[in-house]
């Protein structure tokens, strides 16, 4: 007795089906892929910031490390090099924070205006062009940025810039930013919601790590929403 092979029809419906799991899996899988590149790229732009901050506590004028060699070059520093972007994305680092002109999403690092040293080569607070999420150190007091000014100020709005420009580093403080809490740090196990301004203090076999409470509405991840700090800004002058 034969056995009964597929029909026509029956090879067609399984092709379509086929085709159809096709459709529906393969963006997916491809959207796997393109996430991993751009999480490889983030961590690897961590890893150059972090390096950045290293090289700074040990001497190293961070505005000098404009590219990745550079930071390469440093004695004893934290990144030895290799590929940063598994796309080849092109790699800026501007004022200690590293991007990718392929992700574009940010990192963690941030920047720490000592405002008691910088103000010594700018003429005013608005010429910092310091960032929301920034750090800013003040006589001895960390504080962040909450509100993105004054680098988020259109040409338009000259008045709100003039204000600015006179405003004493206290006032613009008051007005812009959140105290940093160094004095406690976050309790993971308490269970409580964390505050702008709180410090987690994590250590390990390199020292202790410090990262800002600072969310943002884009990470649905919490873990995301603390930026790495290291409290040792270049010292006044």
């Amino acid at each position: 007795m034969k056995k009964k092979g597929f029909t026509l029809i029956e090879l067609i419906v399984v092709i379509a089906i086929l085709a159809v799991l096709g459709l529906l899996i393969v963006p997916k899988v491809f959207g796997y892929i393109e996430a991993g590149k751009s999480t490889t790229c983030a961590n690897n732009r961590k890893l150059i910031e972090r390096a950045i901050l290293v090289a700074e506590s040990k001497g190293v004028d961070s505005r000098t490390l404009t590219t990745v060699d550079a930071i390469q070059n440093v004695d004893g520093g934290l990144y030895a090099g290799g590929e940063v972007c598994p796309d080849k994305g092109k790699i800026a680092i501007n004022k200690g924070k590293v991007y990718c002109t392929i992700h574009t999403g940010m990192t963690i690092g941030v920047d720490i205006f000592d405002i008691n040293h910088d103000l010594e080569d700018l003429s005013t607070i608005g010429d910092l062009n310091i960032g929301n999420g920034d750090v800013i150190f003040w006589n001895g007091t960390y504080y962040i940025n909450v509100k993105g000014k004054p680098n988020s100020i259109t040409p338009a709005d000259k008045a709100e810039i003039e204000r600015i420009k006179k405003m004493s580093p206290e006032q613009y403080l008051s007005e812009y930013c959140v105290k940093v809490n160094f004095d406690k740090y976050y309790d993971e196990s308490s269970g409580e919601k964390p505050k702008i301004g709180d410090i987690r203090k994590n250590t390990d076999i390199s020292g202790d790590h410090y990262f800002v409470y600072y969310p943002n509405e884009s990470n649905v991840d919490d873990r995301y929403n603390w930026i790495y700090i290291q409290p040792k800004p270049r010292k006044s002058k």
